[in-house]
């Protein structure tokens, strides 16, 4: 992963180490003067960028970009083994790839549950071929994986979430060096690793066959590939993954189509010492429906095996010396001949390739259960998981190649994971795969196994009572679907001291919602959130938003999955910055959406919290007055605007938006209609701008897409609008939406803390926030692909009004941290710290990236 390459770097930018204390006002010159020193994803990134629309040059940055640790919370849906015996290779349905390293031998419990540990995962994004498919891989459903020995330097991955996928069409990466850089080939048949079977596997496998000419590289190694597919039956390909062929010969089956693909381990034919540039593999292929199919020729033709599973998900190989640990123990238990283990929606099947025909070796012979993820060492020790779909799956090993079992391991473990918001009943969930590995001193047997939340471990299978834990950090997989960063605390005075309690917590940098997880309250952004940090009441936060006036004030709401005996869910109120919250009351099965506080008129009663405006899932917003209790409809506002994709999972077009200051305005915005302003707290709304925008020299149509919605919280009545075709278009004094000059493509925009005085209005009132854009910059081209920008023409309103091209904003993302799957969630900017910035991915959880210089994790 270009180690050395970053070591040395990172030296080198330590000598620029005296810039970084400069005050705020000067830090964005010294930006444009930076020289360039180019690092990885994740560490300090400097480079010399001027840009000049008309040579396409890049953009300044001085900034540092990470994750926000939360810790897994996304499927990992296979493990495959690597060319490496101490690296997996781990896929997952929304978050791309990671190499995942066996954790040492030697390490205690106590050592392996804390968030100090050593890192195990690191995602495998760098260093595209081309740059314009670099984010791909960050937040790719992938369906399946090749690597190892048989795969030329590396790795093929297939990706792709039913027709398209997060990252881009279907198709496969590919990998010549073992990940460290990636191309992509895009197909034409569906590819989806995120639909129910996506632990199905693996569809990929390297085959060959003497009917077509192949290419090896210099070490013999050969890349005949077949695939899989869902809906489409067997693709091959000959020339490494490059192009792709239907096999017409393999029966399509049933969805998920053919579940499986392997070849026999010694070859086939004359049981060992295949030379495979002459004499075809035999292939084994699971077809859902179908069963177990057999060819002889490299995949030309195929027979269906009698009395095999119709219904298989995994398979693995007895009896394989070339899966073995490479010690002489591990050697001599290898005899025999291979022996097919598939795992079915029923029982566990063997099939001794040298006697054929299958056998039941279920561990369970009362009744029929679902089994899935199965592994063996190579030899005669084999582990088998239980595929209920739910909690604490059943896992059982044997010794003895399936003739007798253990008890329910589950049932005699004990575990503790080292993220610390991870409930107990977790454990085992949905378990997709298992990997195997022997103890150095080859005594012992560990496991690997992945799950719905992450990957749990364990150092010894036949312990008496076998322990298991988890290494999560730098596994990062949560799809976001909003966040909300607090007011800046008021200064403590004679007249506002601070309260007994307020030192008692630390302070909340960052409030996040979250598909499937619920949510979080974030004190620190390096450590993983505690218990009392997480968010319960609903399988996701759609929205959570802060009130102005008391930033220990909040509302939120979500929703559960369809099918959920819970039904849609609903919102929640907090009082105590998040630790506990109350129910808010329910409207006409209102669902998801977006939600936020809102200024009360004039002349209304009440708090300044107490008013909510709640706009659900295609619905028109609904206005509480007594802080959620009570709603009602509002009037004059399309249905439909809060820019929701489903009712239970939320908002990722954040459309209505409400002026931070006191008696302000709120904003709504229809793809459809148009602009709606209200100053009625919400109960009714105005048409503010339908048809036209204001420009340079002509007026032009307001673009029907969707777009976010965002305020300056210190200006009132600043509202700017983001959209991919439409540019940032902002707010002026006469309600005319007008472009803002430079930006050709916007996916989100965020106003944060200004970065310096220079901020203020020319009229000298009070500086506006720092404005920042993701997205792309006019006249960018080739490797300046869609980053973070902030302006760098001044604050305020008038400021922005006046930027004339892409020289007014100033690149602060990283290409080597590349922001896949950002426009899924929301990006905010600290209101606090100057140059902070969070953005939320779908499938990678939360960037955040500050300012060389100043601390993006220190608990404050």
């Amino acid at each position: 992963m270009m180690r050395g390459v970053v070591l040395q770097t990172f030296a080198a930018a330590v000598l620029l180490l005296p810039l970084l204390f400069l005050t705020l006002s000067t830090k964005i010159e010294a930006v444009r003067e930076r020289g360039s020193l180019p690092l990885h994803g994740g560490n300090v990134f400097m480079e010399k960028k001027h840009y000049n629309p008309k040579k396409s040059n890049k953009n300044n940055n001085a900034w540092e970009w990470d994750n926000v640790a939360i810790g897994g919370g996304g499927y990992v849906t296979g493990l495959i083994a690597s060319s490496s015996e101490e690296v997996l290779i781990a896929r997952t349905d929304v978050g791309g790839l990671y190499s995942l390293r066996w954790p040492d031998d030697e390490d205690d419990m106590e050592e392996k549950n804390t968030s100090k540990q050593q890192q195990l995962f690191s995602q495998l994004y760098s260093s595209f071929v081309d740059p314009s498919d670099a984010p791909r891989l960050r937040t790719a459903s992938v369906a399946s994986v090749a690597a190892g020995n048989g795969v030329s330097g590396g790795i093929v991955a297939a990706v792709g979430s039913g027709a398209g996928s997060s990252g881009g069409d279907p198709g496969f990466m590919l990998s010549a060096n073992e990940g460290s850089s990636w191309t992509f080939v895009s197909v034409s048949f569906a590819i989806d690793g995120n639909d129910h079977k996506r632990k199905w596997g693996e569809r990929l496998a390297v085959i060959n066959n003497n009917n077509v000419t192949m290419e090896g590289d210099n070490d013999g190694n050969y890349t005949m590939l077949g695939y899989g597919s869902e809906n489409d039956g067997l693709f091959m390909s000959d020339d490494g993954g490059v192009t792709w062929k239907r096999n017409d010969a393999l029966a399509v089956g049933e969805a998920p189509g053919v579940v499986f693909l392997t070849t026999q381990p010694d070859g086939g034919g004359d049981g060992g010492g295949l030379n495979i540039k002459t004499k075809p593999q035999v292939v084994y292929a699971g077809v859902w429906g179908k069963g177990v199919y057999r060819s002889s020729d490299g995949g030309g033709t195929w027979v269906a095996i009698d009395a095999s599973p119709l219904f298989p998900c995994r398979f693995a190989w007895l009896n394989d010396s070339n899966n073995t640990t490479k010690t002489a123990a591990a050697a001599t238990m290898v005899t025999g001949t291979p022996t097919l283990v598939v795992t079915s929606n029923s029982s566990v099947n063997a099939y001794d390739v040298g006697s054929g025909g299958f056998v039941d070796i279920s561990p369970e012979t009362k009744a029929p259960m679902p089994y899935c993820a199965v592994a063996t060492l190579g030899d005669s020790v084999l582990a088998v998981a239980g595929a209920v779909g739910s909690f604490k799956e059943a896992v059982y090993i044997s010794e003895d190649a399936g003739k007798t079992w253990s008890k329910d391991l589950v049932s005699i473990s004990v575990w503790a994971s080292d993220v610390p918001w991870w409930p107990r009943h977790w454990f085992a969930s949905a378990a997709s795969s298992i990997a195997l590995k022997r103890t150095k001193n080859g005594n012992g047997v560990r496991a690997a196994l992945a799950t719905w939340y992450g990957v749990w471990f364990c150092d010894d299978l036949f312990a008496l009572q076998p322990t298991w834990y988890t290494r999560e950090k730098g596994h990062e997989e949560l799809v976001n679907l909003d966040l909300a960063v607090p007011p800046p605390p008021s200064p403590p005075s004679s007249l506002n001291p601070p309260s007994p309690s307020s030192h008692q917590l630390p302070r909340v940098l960052l409030y996040s919602g979250h598909a499937d997880v619920g949510g979080f309250r974030h004190t620190n952004l390096s450590s993983f959130p505690s218990v009392e940090d997480k968010f319960d009441g609903t399988q996701s936060t759609a929205s959570i938003d802060v009130c102005e006036a008391d930033a220990n004030i909040l509302v939120r709401v979500g929703g559960n999955e369809p099918g959920d005996s819970k039904g849609c869910g609903q919102g929640f109120v907090s009082v105590d910055s998040g630790i506990t919250w109350d129910a808010i009351g329910t409207f006409d099965g209102a669902c998801g959406g977006v939600v936020m506080f809102v200024s009360p008129p004039a002349a209304a009663g009440g708090g300044p919290c107490d008013w909510i405006v709640w706009t659900p899932f295609d619905g028109v917003p609904l206005v509480s007055s007594d802080f959620g209790k009570r709603w009602e409809r509002s009037v004059g506002a399309p249905a439909g605007a809060s820019g929701t994709s489903a009712k239970w999972e939320g908002g990722h077009m954040h459309q209505i938006a409400a002026d931070k200051m006191g008696g302000g305005r709120s904003f709504l915005f229809h793809p459809n209609n148009g602009l709606f302003g209200s100053s009625d707290g919400g109960r009714n709304w105005d048409m503010i701008n339908q048809t036209t925008i204001v420009g340079q020299q002509q007026q032009l149509l307001l673009r029907q897409e969707p777009g976010h919605l965002q305020v300056d919280p210190l200006v009132r009545g600043f509202m700017c609008l983001c959209q991919m075709n439409g540019g940032l278009l902002c707010l002026d004094k006469s309600s005319a939406l007008v472009p803002i000059g430079g930006i050709a493509s916007c996916r989100l925009v965020a106003f944060g803390a200004p970065l310096s005085a220079d901020a203020a209005e020319d009229d000298g009132s009070a500086p506006s926030s720092q404005l920042y854009v993701f997205g792309r910059v006019e006249g960018a081209t080739g490797d300046d692909d869609e980053s973070v920008f902030l302006f760098g023409g001044g604050g305020g309103p008038n400021a922005a009004f006046a930027a004339k091209g892409a020289d007014d904003w100033i690149k602060i993302g990283s290409p080597n941290f590349r922001m896949a799957g950002a426009a899924s969630g929301k990006m905010v900017a600290d209101r606090s710290r100057p140059g902070r910035v969070f953005i939320g991915a779908g499938g990678q959880g939360i960037y955040v990236g500050s300012m060389i210089g100043t601390s993006k994790y220190e608990h404050e």
